[in-house]
């Protein structure tokens, strides 16, 4: 089973049906844009089909407090191997047209440049997907993802788009946000983690 990161969301009140569908509009992922630099992009997409960047209320909403979609990062990345050989055969191929033997360094980098670009546009993404599930009553989020990368990405886009502020959570804190101040529920649920946790918020090894 994969796992997962909980945030809390600073504002709840700040997410409703209509401003949730409009950020999440606004951040949908889009094409990668090889031209100014880049080989990989991020954005928001459809929970049921992370292909599709149709996120209206329908498809977000699954009742008047979870909502639901998709985290997705784009990539594309041409093998050394490959571009080296695409890089040889290009040059050998300037050198035949315009009779010579030699070329120089300046104009082979732009050469091998240009062949990079070309190879890149050429090349599917890798296509990463994880899923969003957003609970309006506890004003928690869970990304169904883990990666450092991944989860830089997503806080990164989330804030921007939603205009708030999100808080990663550790097990303590997801259980304390779930129970509340139902004591007897904390202590049922604290002998399953797997570190023993004391009152004054420190850890308990086992050891005197």
């Amino acid at each position: 089973m994969s796992g997962y990161t909980a945030f809390r969301v600073s504002d709840p009140a700040a997410i409703t049906e209509d401003t949730l569908c409009e950020a999440l509009t606004r951040g949908r992922i889009g094409k990668i844009d090889v031209d100014a630099g880049f080989e990989s992009a991020y954005g928001f997409a459809e929970y049921a089909d992370p292909l599709s960047t149709r996120l209206d209320a329908c498809e977000v909403w699954l009742s008047n407090t979870l909502a639901v979609w998709s985290f997705r990062v784009d990539s594309i990345k041409v093998p050394a191997s490959t571009l080296k050989l695409h890089i040889r055969k290009r040059v050998a191929e300037n050198l035949t047209a315009t009779r010579r033997t030699m070329m120089p360094k300046a104009e082979r980098d732009e050469l091998a440049e240009q062949v990079r670009l070309d190879l890149l546009k050429r090349t599917p993404a890798t296509i990463k997907a994880v899923g969003v599930v957003y609970d309006a009553e506890t004003g928690l989020i869970r990304l169904d993802a883990t990666s450092e990368k991944m989860i830089d990405f997503f806080v990164a886009r989330a804030q921007e788009c939603l205009g708030v502020n999100l808080t990663t959570l550790d097990a303590v804190g997801v259980i304390d946000s779930a129970f509340g101040a139902n004591e007897a529920a904390h202590n049922e649920i604290y002998h399953l983690l797997p570190t023993a946790f004391v009152g004054d918020g420190g850890m308990d090894d086992g050891e005197d």
